[in-house]
């Protein structure tokens, strides 16, 4: 007898699901693949269905999509903004038993290069066109430096690789350059010489700047210069390899506020930061400003080299610091110390370029010449070619741009840039010309549009409001030029106005052309105000009138303005220099400012600058800073006084201050009487301090005018009979 022996497969339901990869890296395009869904111990045959569906752990469900057993993205992720995702995933088996699990994404970093590229646009041009050459700064920025770079350099060179080489972020608007400036002028004045490390503290900071060897023994406290102004930045946070500005705390242990401390107090010290310190150093005393960073690992390595030497506890002034081979009992020489013989400071290109890829060199030859592209036409060429570029910074870290070539038998049309002077009232025509390379046979035509795109000021008639008027007016349309002719008009109305505003800009867009190629696609169009300068007040040897009427508020006598004017020449007169702090000095020191300021406490003296600059009170929070500055010694009178004048502006909508517009009318004005004092009876009138009362009493009516040379000499005449009777 024979047994059948039958096997029944039980079909179970699914009870777990597995994701291969979990993981997306931040920036990827939507549909990017993440991983494939299998459910383990499947019988042999099973046919799975996956599907996203609600319950708990499905916030992101919209993100992502599912094809087949694929998990894709539906979303392009940020890191910085939300380092995970979780996703509710069902399965179901073909006999509709399911089972549901959720599942967490994460978005991983990408180490993103802060170089600032703009895309170079697409180049339409005819066969055997002239070259083209693109300026490429123009086209890519490293925000932070303009390529200075600071070297420390060791006295002792074993230590590490003997050098620290630093890149600075010196640019105006993502960088330090009053931090960078600040520091470049005590290596200038040659105060860092021979400086040391004086504080070590591992895994957080190695702090230099405060003394150095120059007389040892013993240790000799470098001389600080004032304080720079705090500019610290989350885009530029205390992360490892960083330097950053030391300061003196605001307050003490138990909440007592310290003379001089704040987030305005830094010097002369500085620190390398040997981890990320943000969470520490970004959110006390107002931000530590991060001024620099380490260029390479092998510089790294030797910041490391120093945080990594034995530190002693040599007193109060030096409890953590780092001798080399140093032997207990023993006195300590400049050679135990880590000394940096010299910092420097160079100046090298922020970015570097090359062509990383050319499809069709046939068509166009694309070389560089230092930072200048130069796109060559082969000669009867007709085709397309995709040009690839890379910029990389001092760090290494580089952007690509890719745009295409096409040269074309038909001829080029091009558009350039216009400027017009504003006017005070009405409108009248900007015109921009257009321009084929040769002359057709057929009719051209080309679409024209006016726009405000990111960079430009201009405001278009379309979006003016009653606070924000317009400067020109909006334009469209296509422009056709007949055949046999080489060019033809777009104007553009511009609006006429009495605002004291800077020079604004649009431009004008070209697009779909018939007949032609676009070989230049966009022109720039530039309303230059005519009504008072807005450009910055200099001071330098020829220009220190702005020094006597933001701080006496008076105009410079012959022989003082001629001394200062020697003493400075053509430089320019910066915060912190040399020249900046004499002249301050002198100012603050005589007996006209003793008259003039003395009985005053600061809120009153900040007034009074304001009054005699810009015949206005300041406003309440300028008012409380410059109190504050100047209640705790961090700036003098007349530092403030310099500082607010050299830092005047005009606002641009109607009822805004016109400061620049105020202190520049008071300087003409000063300039008439100081000019016509041309006697020796004028000078001794104006000597002393009836001279100072005239002077204040003269100025103070002019700020929206001017005065007229006639009214100065009237007036001055006037005074010295007075005075002389």
């Amino acid at each position: 007898m024979s047994t059948q022996q039958n096997e029944i497969t039980v079909n179970q339901t699914p009870n777990d699901i597995l994701l291969s990869n979990s993981n997306i890296s931040e920036n990827q395009a939507r549909g990017a693949l993440i991983g494939t869904f299998s459910v383990p111990g499947a019988n042999s045959g099973s046919v799975f269905t996956y599907s996203l569906v609600s319950g708990d752990g499905g916030a992101d469900n919209n993100l992502f999509t599912i094809s087949n057993n694929q998990l894709r993205s539906n979303s392009i992720f940020d890191y910085e903004a939300q380092k995970t995702r979780s996703i509710r995933v069902r399965v179901t088996d073909q006999n509709g038993l399911f089972y549901e699990k959720t599942l967490t994404i994460n978005v991983t970093n990408i180490v993103e290069s802060l170089i600032q590229a703009t895309p170079i646009n697409d180049f339409f041009v005819s066969a055997d066109a002239p070259d083209t050459q693109l300026n490429l700064k123009t086209y890519f920025d490293d925000p932070r430096t303009t390529g200075k770079i600071a070297r420390f350099q060791l006295a002792n060179s074993t230590l590490g690789n003997g050098e620290i080489n630093v890149v600075l972020f010196d640019q105006v608007g993502s960088g330090a350059p009053l931090t960078v400036q600040n520091f470049q002028t005590y290596i200038d004045q040659g105060r860092y010489t021979n400086t040391i490390i004086h504080r070590s503290i591992p895994s957080f900071i190695v702090q230099g700047g405060g003394y150095s060897t120059e007389n040892f023994p013993p240790l000799t406290d470098i001389p600080s210069n004032p304080p720079v102004v705090n500019e610290f930045s989350p885009l530029r946070s205390n992360t490892r390899g960083t330097i950053a500005m030391a300061k003196i705390p605001a307050t003490d242990s138990q909440g007592n506020p310290i003379p001089g401390g704040g987030p305005n107090s830094a010097t002369n010290e500085w620190f390398f930061n040997l981890n990320n310190n943000s969470s520490n150093l970004d959110n006390q005393n107002g931000g530590f400003t991060a001024f620099g960073q380490v260029l390479s690992v092998n510089d790294l390595a030797t910041m490391d080299a120093i945080a990594s030497v034995t530190t002693y506890n040599a007193g109060s002034s030096f409890p953590n610091l780092p001798l080399i081979n140093y032997v207990s009992g023993q006195s300590v020489s400049a050679n135990n110390l880590v000394r940096f013989s010299s910092i420097s400071v160079s100046q090298q290109p922020d970015l570097t370029f090359s062509i990383t890829n050319n499809t069709n060199p046939l068509v166009v030859n694309a070389r560089l010449e230092g930072q200048q592209l130069i796109l060559d036409y082969q000669p009867g060429q007709i085709g397309n070619a995709d040009i690839t570029l890379r910029a990389t910074n001092l760090f290494g870290e580089f952007v690509e741009d890719t745009f295409r070539v096409t040269t074309s038998s038909l001829p080029n049309l091009s558009i350039q840039d216009k400027t017009i002077r504003e006017g005070n009232n009405g409108t009248k025509n900007l015109t921009f010309t257009v321009t084929l390379s040769q002359v057709s046979t057929q009719p051209v035509s080309v679409n024209f549009a006016t726009a405000t795109p990111t960079g430009h000021t201009a405001t278009p008639s379309n979006i003016a409001t009653p606070t924000n008027s317009a400067d020109y007016t909006t334009s469209q349309g296509t422009l056709t030029i007949p055949a046999g002719q080489l060019t033809g008009q777009i104007n553009v109305p511009i609006i006429g106005d009495t605002l004291d505003e800077n020079s604004e800009t649009f431009v004008v867009n070209l697009s779909n052309p018939v007949g032609a190629v676009l070989s230049n696609n966009q022109a720039v169009g530039t309303i230059e105000q005519d009504d008072t300068p807005t450009n910055p007040l200099v001071l330098t040897g020829g220009t220190v009138q702005i020094a006597y009427v933001a701080y006496y508020g008076r105009p410079g006598d012959p022989g003082g303005l001629a001394f200062w004017n020697q003493v400075f020449g053509s430089q320019q007169v910066v915060f912190g220099s040399p020249g900046f702090e004499t002249l301050a000095n002198s100012f603050g020191t005589g007996s006209e400012a003793d008259r003039l300021y003395g009985a005053l406490n600061n809120r009153e003296k900040v007034r009074k600058v304001y009054n005699l600059a810009f015949n206005r009170d300041p406003e309440q929070g300028g008012w409380d800073f410059w109190t504050g500055l100047l209640d705790r010694n961090q700036v003098t009178p007349v530092n403030f006084a310099l500082a607010v004048a050299l830092g005047a502006s005009n606002g641009n909508k109607p009822g805004d201050n016109q400061d620049l517009t105020v202190i520049r009318n008071k300087i003409a004005s000063a300039d008439l009487i100081s000019n016509a004092i041309d006697t020796p009876l004028e000078r001794q009138a104006t000597s002393g301090p009836s001279n100072e009362v005239f002077g204040r009493n003269w100025l103070a009516p002019f700020g929206d005018t001017s005065a007229s040379l006639y009214a100065a000499e009237m007036a001055l005449a006037s005074f010295v009979n007075n005075t002389s009777l």
